[in-house]
């Protein structure tokens, strides 16, 4: 059976927008120990992956209800379980569309759940509208809403058979630029964009919401601040910045005419 140090070897994986620095540098170290012993039974990646999305829902679930601790608790495990599925992939060779499309599930449901169900979560101890207002914009724009319409727009088009007219003379490598795997950018604002995206994206939105609930905690004993105020500014700015980065990667995207980029990127042109 595999060592520690082997499973950590086959677990090393490119940069994408769900593998951050909190996943290669925290989670990593406890994952091997799940998926070494999970190694040891049938249970296959995919099976792990719909547990993921499980405990992430579930996990939700509890901080709209006020249970914060659970609920951050089960998100975090879940976090942890993005590590394991992919180790175990990876060393079973079990790379699967299914277990791409569960993934991408998690990863469109679970972080919007956790921030709106924070936010309601705190607006039943402390009710203040703002928490609703911009618990709502955060949890609607923490993740890209653009790239994915250009995507079901591509695949539209191509289950209809249709092939559109290109305007651009793109040859489709600007997309590397777009999703952040570029080894050598030409556009230094998207090159610091894509590095900076990670600490606004899940899982570093779930490490600023327990950093919340602990200061609120230790807040709450010593009164340093009005209750809860950190929470609300928290999500104000928060709900603010991600709406913004939403409307400003609308018209790049519009303007650039991105999606002619993606569709030569995937399928050449026709």
């Amino acid at each position: 059976m595999a060592s520690l140090n082997e499973i950590k070897s086959t677990g090393k994986k490119p940069r994408d927008g769900h593998f951050t620095l909190w996943n290669k540098y925290v989670c990593s170290h406890f994952s091997v120990y799940i998926t070494k012993i999970l190694l040891y039974t049938p249970i296959t990646a995919n099976q792990v992956t719909f547990v993921m999305l499980v405990f992430g829902i579930v996990g939700s679930i509890f901080l709209f209800n006020g249970f914060f601790i659970t609920g951050l608790l089960l998100l975090h495990l879940a976090v942890l379980l993005d590590n394991v599925d992919g180790e175990i992939a990876r060393y079973k060779n079990e790379k699967s569309m299914m277990g791409k499309y569960l993934d991408g599930v998690y990863h469109v449901i679970v972080p919007q759940l956790m921030l709106f169900g924070y936010a309601y979560g705190i607006y039943n101890l402390y009710p203040n509208k703002l928490l609703i207002i911009f618990g709502f914009l955060a949890a609607t724009f923490s993740k890209s809403l653009i790239l994915p319409a250009l995507f079901d727009a591509i695949v539209t088009m191509q289950i209809w058979g249709a092939h559109p007219p290109l305007r651009t003379k793109t040859n489709g490598s600007e997309v590397k630029e777009i999703e952040g795997l570029a080894g050598d950018y030409k556009s230094n604002l998207l090159k610091i964009y894509n590095i900076l995206k990670e600490f606004w994206e899940h899982p570093f939105n779930l490490i600023a919401l327990t950093i919340l609930y602990v200061w609120e905690i230790y807040n709450l004993k010593h009164l340093i601040l009005p209750p809860y105020s950190a929470t609300v500014a928290f999500f104000v700015l928060y709900g603010i910045f991600v709406t913004l980065n939403q409307t400003a990667s609308f018209i790049l995207h519009t303007k650039r005419n991105s999606i002619e980029s993606f569709y030569v990127f995937l399928f050449g042109r026709k």
